[in-house]
């Protein structure tokens, strides 16, 4: 019975609901830390540095959510030797950032920190890159209880270092708020990679971690674009005043990131059985998604100022109420496609998006391009909704579907 309770859905989203609300009000706290301590220029610095931490995923080269699919199928014994690879991946990565911090600095956050800053924050990157592939085997497993009992724990260890330390330099800030779940994931990737796959057994996943990592790479040029072109683009107080509102949202948001990671096995466990009751599951997901997206919405928006002075005092450029209006749409058309996605992932049917996900790629990127240097945040959040309404937006359902036929046939 407690088996059957913990690998349950609901009970996973539940325990994210905690990690994740632990997590986010950490990240809030620490905004009014660092922003004292380093001040809003610094400040700016260090938003750059977390902005890009979702390149360094890309390291992964698809193995996360390949093994979580791998897992889920009850295959759990041919993963070490493209786990050996992502890590040996990993480590050369990092070598070559850190020889490149002075250039890095100048390029991403000039005089706002230092090359040790830039240096810290690729390590950080790199370790996180690496610890989603034991997040998704712990959810292949049906175990995502534990994934959310790790950011749980780095949530507490991470307040406690904010309050004792009180960071003033950017590095230090960095360390603060990550080393705690970096030391967790790295300890637990060290013993997935002595764990009980066979080092000689054929990686049976290749075309489908290929698929994953091409995806992986459209997605992030298609999502995390925004930090690096602000960067070169913009102002720092534009960086800011754009991730206060991403952060704020990121709250608005959680419960639809909850449902569709804890839904992804039981996508993949349905359709094995036949593909009964998936598309209406996944309705119901988007109709709570879209609920929270428009009731976190309707709370936010009017009290938007009055937010971001509380956290971050000591920043002088808040989000305009056009920027938050945009968001408002971006993260409704987020949260149907995404649910249609999170199909699409399970079933391994993202090659799928192969031709789509450039287009939307090109289009967000050439109209950030076009409009960030004359609206700033705002010209980032009308870019990437159009570009996401114009593709994705009416595909995904498509998209879904046609993977769900595909595999209950092949089954």
């Amino acid at each position: 019975m407690r088996a059957a309770v913990a690998a349950s859905p609901w009970f996973v989203a539940l325990v994210g609901v905690v990690a994740r609300a632990l997590g986010m009000l950490v990240g809030i706290f620490s905004i009014r830390i660092v922003s004292d301590g380093v001040g809003e220029v610094g400040y700016a610095g260090y938003v750059v540095l977390v902005g890009i931490q979702p390149w360094f995923m890309l390291l992964d080269l698809g193995l996360a959510p390949a093994i979580q699919n791998q897992f889920a199928r009850g295959e759990r014994n041919r993963y070490r030797r493209p786990l050996y690879a992502v890590l040996v991946l990993s480590a050369c990565v990092l070598a070559f950032w850190s020889s490149l911090a002075e250039p890095l600095r100048a390029l991403l956050i000039s005089e706002a920190g230092t090359a040790f800053d830039v240096a810290v924050g690729g390590s950080i990157g790199v370790v996180l890159g690496v610890g989603a592939i034991v997040h998704r085997a712990w959810f292949g497993e049906h175990r995502g209880w534990m994934s959310h009992l790790v950011q749980i724990l780095s949530s507490l260890f991470a307040l406690c270092l904010l309050v004792a330390v009180r960071p003033e330099t950017i590095s230090v800030a960095l360390l603060c708020v990550f080393a705690p779940h970096c030391f967790m994931v790295l300890l637990a990737v060290l013993r997935l990679a002595g764990g009980r796959g066979d080092r000689d057994a054929a990686w049976v996943a290749g075309v489908e971690q290929r698929d994953f990592w091409l995806m992986a790479w459209m997605t992030t040029l298609t999502t995390y674009a925004d930090y690096l072109v602000l960067a070169l683009l913009s102002s720092g107080g534009e960086v800011v005043a754009y991730f206060l509102a991403m952060k704020f949202f990121a709250i608005i948001y959680l419960p639809v990131t909850l449902l569709t990671q804890a839904f992804g096995p039981r996508f993949t466990s349905m359709a094995k059985a036949g593909g009964n009751g998936v598309m209406r599951l996944v309705m119901r997901m988007i109709a709570v998604a879209l609920l929270a997206v428009g009731v976190g919405s309707a709370a936010f928006v009017p009290l938007s100022d009055l937010a971001c002075g509380l956290v971050a005092p000591e920043v002088s450029t808040y989000p305009s109420t056009g920027l938050l209006l945009v968001m408002v749409a971006y993260w409704c058309a987020r949260a149907w496609c995404d649910g249609f996605a999170q199909v699409v992932w399970s079933l391994a049917g993202v090659h799928r998006y192969f031709v789509v996900l450039p287009i939307q790629a090109a289009l967000g990127i050439g109209g950030m391009l076009v409009l960030v240097p004359r609206f700033g945040g705002l010209g980032v959040a009308i870019a990437q909704t159009g570009a996401l309404v114009v593709t994705m937006l009416w595909y995904s359902p498509l998209a879904a579907h046609r993977s769900l036929r595909e595999c209950v046939v092949v089954s």
